[in-house]
């Protein structure tokens, strides 16, 4: 990526805290319950042409390696801010991540922004691709 003098704080960002350091917190995401799908369920849905958003959130060089072949949403976990009106509050909007991880954020954040109907792809693309599934 270009990057050569990239430095990491060990023990990340609790220790940073726990030491008396600087932190800023933007907007506080709600503690929700998620709701998973697993893949084969997104899979039926997918196939039974019912009506939802689908929203990629990983990062570009991740969804070149292999996507789901449907219709979707791709915008990188930094980029929900940027897209969350343009979301139909009315229909069921399931996140997809690289493994489930950073999914629950942009849930969270959709919650927050006043999407109800929302789920996360559950072991993300990772279980997608392992469950057998078709990519593109």
């Amino acid at each position: 990526m270009g990057y050569t003098e990239v430095y990491a704080y060990r023990d990340g960002l609790p220790a940073w805290i726990k030491a008396g350091h600087p932190t800023t917190i933007i907007e506080k995401l709600p503690k929700v319950k998620i709701n998973k799908i697993t893949p084969q369920k997104l899979k039926e849905k997918i196939d039974s042409g019912a009506d939802f958003v689908i929203v990629d959130i990983r990062p570009k060089y991740e969804r070149v390696k292999a996507s789901i072949d449907t219709k979707k949403v791709d915008a990188n976990l930094s980029q929900i801010s940027g897209i969350v009106d343009t979301l139909p509050k009315d229909k069921q909007v399931i996140i997809v991540d690289l493994n489930g991880k950073r999914a629950g954020v942009a849930y969270r954040y959709f919650a927050m922004k006043g999407l109800s109907d929302l789920a996360l792809l559950g072991g993300g693309m990772q279980k997608w691709i392992k469950s057998g599934l078709p990519v593109k």
